[in-house]
C-alpha cells in the first residue's frame, strides 16, 4: 500500500515539474511526501504509527 502511495506522489510530482519547473522543488517535495508515507506505515525513533 505505501508503496503505491508513493509511486502515485512520484507520479503526480512530475507532472507538477513538467508544467511549472522553476517553482516545483522535486526533490524536496518528493523527500516530504516519502517521509510522510514512510511515517505513517513504520515507526520512526520510537514514534507511534498513525495506523
Amino acid at each position: 500500500m505505501a508503496s503505491s502511495a508513493i509511486f502515485a506522489v512520484m507520479d503526480g510530482l512530475q507532472l507538477q515539474w513538467l508544467l511549472d519547473r522553476k517553482n516545483v522543488k522535486l526533490a524536496d517535495y518528493t523527500e516530504y511526501a516519502i517521509t510522510a508515507i514512510v511515517r505513517s506505515v513504520i515507526p520512526l525513533n520510537g514514534e507511534s504509527s498513525t495506523l
